[in-house]
């Protein structure tokens, strides 16, 4: 059995793309020699070629409706990544609302909807618990008085039957790439009967990145995705940065 193997072992070696340029200018290099030359030339460019982003790849990172599905998909405890409300969690963390975690247990059940009420761009509530708004920018502008009409929709929202949501578990988070604050909310500021954040796009990915980092049993594929995420916002303040976008 020993000299077949050796024999196809030698074929596929002799075979071996780059071994008939050799042969054409004249060079005597030993075919074995030269497979695993050209085998360890390949496999260290392999390994210097960046890593292909998901999201630069399907321009998702400056699109802020697919942008927002994204977050809603990463947000809803019940969608298939199957990481129940970890990343509801790691948002609360990185909007500084540390006091709302016990409220969202393992059996929390909420809902997290897209475009609605009101046409804001993410909406997360859980019935008699806790109810946020996401208005999520990353080229645009705010509408005149924007947050301020959020607000009084959030209010509205917060006292019909079906949410019953507490005062002091009221928020709106204004996420951009930086965290910058708001002008929207007009000469009065930030309501006092609602919590409120300006979070960046930067925190944000960290505290998805630390939340799949320190579970084990996280699947390696929506730590891929996180990463991704990461990078592609990265990009985005980079460019920015430097006059892109």
């Amino acid at each position: 059995m020993a000299k077949p193997r050796l024999s196809k072992i030698r074929r596929f070696v002799k075979n071996w793309p780059g071994l008939d340029t050799l042969l054409l200018y004249g060079l005597t290099l030993d075919p074995v020699e030269q497979f695993f030359d050209d085998f360890r030339m390949k496999y260290e460019r392999r390994k210097r070629v960046p890593h292909a982003n998901l999201f630069q790849i399907l321009r998702l990172g400056s699109d802020e409706v697919r942008h927002s599905r994204f977050l809603a998909w990463l947000l809803d405890c019940e969608e298939s990544h199957l990481e129940g409300p970890r990343f509801l969690r790691a948002f609360l963390h990185a909007a500084g609302f540390d006091d709302w975690l016990p409220t969202v247990t393992d059996d929390c059940m909420y809902e997290v909807w897209r475009e609605r009420p009101d046409r804001i761009d993410l909406s997360i509530h859980a019935r008699g618990k806790f109810a946020i708004y996401i208005e999520n920018k990353i080229d645009a502008l705010e509408g005149t008085d924007q947050l301020r009409r959020y607000y009084r929709s959030l209010k509205v929202q917060s006292q019909i039957g079906a949410w019953n949501i507490p005062e002091d578990r009221r928020a709106i988070v204004f996420l951009t790439p930086r965290g910058r604050d708001p002008v929207s909310f007009g000469e009065k500021g930030v309501p006092v009967d609602v919590e409120y954040a300006s979070l960046s796009h930067l925190r944000l990915g960290s505290a998805f990145r630390t939340a799949v980092n320190e579970e084990s049993g996280c699947p390696e594929l929506i730590k891929l995705v996180v990463r991704d995420y990461v990078s592609v916002v990265q990009r985005l303040i980079s460019n920015r940065h430097h006059g892109g976008f």
